[in-house]
């Protein structure tokens, strides 16, 4: 019998459920804890020494400093929370070098999905789905004017995992 999950695919999972976690948050609460963040960075270890890849930790690095600098740029701004900018950079650093392009394309398509959704008569049917099924702090979200960015990064995060797991 084989094994279903190697030890990757489970740190990639955990990695995963951190994502989604901080999009939740950051839907309903235009939050995103740094508990996610630092659990990403806490399994980032695991994912290198398990990954069958070859990794250049350098190089990630690099990445993850530069996307950091400019995530900072954009919250100096007041466009990012301090949020966005924590898990942007550190699934920056999951992505490498490798995956940087693919991460920051569907972070940036994403939210400009989000960002029309928010703009269009849609955004109304959405609310209302949400407050029938009585979720009303979605609910709200969806009505305010600001975009909860975290769930683009994390659609962005996620795409990078799936890679990841091939």
């Amino acid at each position: 019998m084989t094994n279903l999950l190697s030890q990757h695919d489970c740190v990639l999972i955990a990695a995963a459920i951190a994502v989604l976690a901080a999009a939740r948050y950051d839907v309903r609460e235009f939050r995103i804890p740094n508990e996610c963040s630092l659990l990403l960075l806490a399994l980032y270890p695991l994912h290198l020494w398990l990954s069958p890849a070859a990794i250049s930790i350098d190089m990630s690095i690099l990445v993850a400093a530069a996307v950091f600098a400019g995530a900072f740029l954009i919250h100096f701004l007041g466009r990012f929370g301090g949020g966005d900018v924590k898990l942007l950079s550190v699934l920056a650093l999951w992505a490498g070098p490798a995956l940087a392009v693919d991460f920051l394309m569907v972070t940036a398509l994403a939210g400009g999905v989000m960002a029309i959704v928010y703009m269009s008569r849609f955004r109304m049917t959405l609310a209302c789905a949400f407050d029938a099924v009585g979720d009303t702090r979605t609910r709200d979200t969806i009505l305010t004017e600001q975009l909860p960015y975290g769930l683009a990064i994390a659609a962005g995060g996620v795409a990078v995992l799936i890679r990841l797991s091939a």
